[in-house]
């Protein structure tokens, strides 16, 4: 035999629901946990009507609550760095004494920085022609190439004979050779392969430079 159903008003929060049982006089578990009935509030957030759980209950949501608390981290942190004495360094590069606006500050000026960035790629271009890679050390090798006429300095052979072309230092870098191009010279790969590393007298280096066309 089914039991019959009896339409209620909660107790507590004034919500109709309907129950078999007859002693049943709150809709939730909720509401039997929490007799006491207190009255609506406004969220202290976003001011919507909310029925809190407790006295100290203030926000409508977890959402609310979230916010509220990023938003008192973030003005805590902020009276901090306005409270902080300012933090002061040495310029890398001119040394003189500047405050520090952001994390990562190394130098007092744009200036000093763009000093230090314009170095840093010369010495990039640099190790491209030492390593014999990049657009620079290209650009170098066919100006030696156009310079000595696409011909080996030393036998006087050319593509056209079927040889490969080389660029060698007239002072080996084993000897302290500049990568400058009044140290490089055309050469075949026997030539060069030959040569490696000896160092040519004086006379056979000044022979080998009169020989080079100036561009």
């Amino acid at each position: 035999m089914k039991r019959k159903k009896h339409s209620r008003t909660c107790f507590r929060c004034g919500k109709a629901f309907s129950t078999n049982r007859a002693q049943q006089i709150y809709c939730s578990a909720y509401c039997r946990h929490n007799k006491r009935n207190f009255e609506p509030k406004k969220c202290a957030y976003c001011g919507l009507l909310f029925a809190p759980r407790g006295i100290s209950n203030r926000y409508c949501s977890k959402n609310c609550l979230q916010r509220v608390t990023a938003f008192r981290i973030a003005e805590q942190a902020k009276h901090k760095a306005n409270n902080r004495p300012p933090k002061k360094r040495r310029c890398l590069v001119c040394e003189a004494v500047y405050i520090v606006t952001g994390g990562g500050q190394k130098y007092c000026s744009k200036k000093c920085a763009k000093i230090v960035s314009e170095k840093k790629r010369k010495e990039q271009e640099k190790a491209h022609i030492r390593n014999g890679t990049g657009s620079n050390w290209l650009k170098l090798r066919f100006m030696v190439l156009r310079r000595d006429n696409f011909t080996c300095q030393y036998c006087g052979k050319t593509i056209q004979d079927g040889v490969k072309l080389h660029i060698d230092h007239i002072k080996p870098k084993s000897k302290k050779g500049q990568w400058a191009i009044g140290n490089l010279i055309t050469a075949c790969y026997e030539c060069n392969t030959g040569k490696h590393d000896v160092l040519l007298s004086e006379r056979e280096q000044r022979k080998l430079k009169s020989k080079i066309r100036v561009l």
